[in-house]
């Protein structure tokens, strides 16, 4: 789903990343594919069904109808409210990754949302600060049951460092030739619905994807920012 969006010297390429952190992540996919509730063997077109009676998503839901005119206006995309489930994000620019820039030099955050308007159950946002970071939120209520006939698995090399933390991924490139920086991932699972949230960083800010303490804290920054049940 997510498409690479960089591949100059300074930045990742991120349909090769994202491969390398589809193989050495599989332990947590695995887990959080099992949260899905796997449909019936055979079963055709099926999705996971969001929690819409969490608590969380009906306070929203009450303040969306208490001030929709407000609700509507604080969208950065109006295609939000297309969407079928429930739409994690960042509110603000995350304020370390904007403290990493000197004041003068700071990018101004870009949101770029990618979803299919005909299909409206899975979607991308991508936080961009400049070439030097990005920040990634996706989610898709299909269920994958099987790969397709002569789907190549990935095998990361030899040179690539994996961090040891059971949550968050991390990777350091540094060998391949016209590629560097570093990316991290983790997974949330709320409303019944598996979250990933990916950190692309340039070689100059890949102290911002590798330190795995303050990513972990970071996580409380993820909010709900839209959700619309189908009975609305």
């Amino acid at each position: 789903m997510a498409q690479g969006r960089r591949a100059n010297g300074r930045s990742l390429s991120s349909l090769a990343y994202r491969s390398m952190l589809a193989a050495a992540h599989c332990a947590i996919t695995v887990a959080v594919a099992a949260l899905a509730l796997s449909p019936p063997a055979g079963a055709q077109g099926a999705e996971i069904k969001p929690q819409w009676d969490d608590p969380e998503i009906k306070q929203f839901v009450a303040g969306a109808r208490r001030n929709r005119a407000a609700t509507t206006s604080a969208l950065f995309d109006p295609r939000l409210a297309q969407l079928k489930l429930p739409v994690l994000g960042y509110e603000r620019a995350v304020p370390r990754v904007r403290n990493s820039f000197s004041v003068g030099a700071r990018p101004r955050q870009r949101r770029v949302l990618t979803m299919d308007p005909k299909n409206p159950v899975w979607y991308e946002i991508a936080y961009d600060y400049g070439d030097e970071v990005t920040i990634t939120v996706e989610a898709d209520l299909r269920i994958q049951q099987k790969l397709p006939p002569g789907t190549k698995l990935y095998t990361p090399p030899r040179n690539f460092s994996l961090g040891t933390d059971t949550e968050i991924a991390v990777f350091r490139e540094e060998s391949t030739p016209g590629v560097s920086g570093s990316i991290a991932e983790f997974k949330v699972v709320k409303y019944g619905v598996p979250y990933t949230v990916t950190l692309e960083c340039s070689a100059a800010k890949r102290e911002i994807c590798e330190d795995v303490d303050q990513i972990r804290k970071d996580r409380a920054l993820l909010k709900l920012i839209f959700a619309r049940p189908p009975e609305q």
